[in-house]
């Protein structure tokens, strides 16, 4: 492993980590300059407090790449099933086999936790309409408003989303960096259809139904939610509006970085999780070798 392949993730997460302890830390001295203390220390859920800067910073910095790294690992498992339930539904109809991916030297996959942040965010988002997610997250520390009860519920859900969304796309990951492919060329010459063949990865087959769930939508409802918390904070400190605003509703911003440390730890053990998927391909008959060639017609 060279490290040198890493370190501009690595200064990214570093200076968005500094960048929220001071933005937290000053967020305290402000309060406490207004003669308000006592929002420093309440316990806003049951499940964790999220008051004072400690919280947001263990928060971002610790908790939530730990959650994308438990739903990454998880998802080298669901490798596996992506690729059976692929095999399963069409496999009939197409003919399955083995390409090398090329790596490159250079590390290409900083924002790779993009679209599993944006569904981590979609699923924590429905999870915080439900009054019943919502009595069980959100102690009624900023009062019985309903912004307040989403908006909490909606920063506590992140933690468990996260696994989920990491989970899913990480298993694609596995299928796409293992080279499983498919082409339609076996139902194509059965059935003598007049249409092209094909081929595609299976990886990159989920990874367009997935983007379906974090995609345009979550940023229409997302700006909702945005719009709900400017309409509740207006009468709030400037500062504290601005840094509440962010660490509550700018994770589009800040989760694809916070958990760069997560893809960069499934990227060094990156030959393994390929070696692993190709050998459960192999369980399912997966073997053949495919190289794609372009042949020049002669005119």
């Amino acid at each position: 492993m060279k490290v040198s392949r890493y370190w501009i993730p690595i200064i990214l997460f570093i200076f968005i980590s500094l960048s929220n302890i001071i933005l937290f830390y000053v967020r305290d001295l402000v309060l406490i300059d207004i003669s308000q203390p006592s929002a420093i220390f309440f316990d806003m859920s049951y499940i964790f407090p999220f008051s004072g800067s400690l919280e947001f910073d263990f928060a971002f910095i610790v908790l939530w790449p730990l959650m994308a790294l438990i739903g990454g690992l998880i998802g080298i498992f669901i490798s596996p099933v992506l690729i059976w339930i692929h095999k399963t539904i069409f496999g009939r109809k197409v003919s399955y086999g083995i390409e090398d991916v090329y790596k490159s030297d250079i590390f290409k996959r900083t924002f790779r936790g993009f679209f599993p942040s944006l569904m981590a965010i979609n699923f924590s988002m429905l999870l915080s309409d439900y009054q019943v997610i919502r009595d069980l997250f959100y102690t009624g520390a900023m009062g019985t408003n309903e912004v307040a009860a989403q908006t909490i519920t909606f920063v506590v859900g992140i933690t468990f989303t996260l696994i989920i969304g990491f989970a899913l796309f990480s298993g694609l990951w596995a299928v796409s960096d293992a080279g499983i492919v498919f082409t339609n060329k076996k139902g194509v010459e059965k059935k003598k259809k007049e249409q092209p063949i094909v081929g595609q990865s299976i990886g990159n087959w989920y990874n367009y139904i997935l983007k379906g769930y974090a995609g345009i939508g979550v940023l229409i409802v997302y700006y909702e939610l945005v719009s709900l918390y400017i309409a509740l904070a207006a009468g709030f400190h400037p500062y504290i509006f601005f840094v509440n605003l962010w660490m509550f509703l700018g994770y589009i911003v800040i989760l694809p970085i916070i958990t760069i440390p997560a893809i960069i730890i499934l990227d060094i053990f990156r030959d393994k999780i390929v070696e692993f998927t190709r050998n459960f391909a192999a369980k399912l008959g997966i073997i053949d070798k495919v190289e794609i060639e372009f042949i020049k017609l002669d005119n």
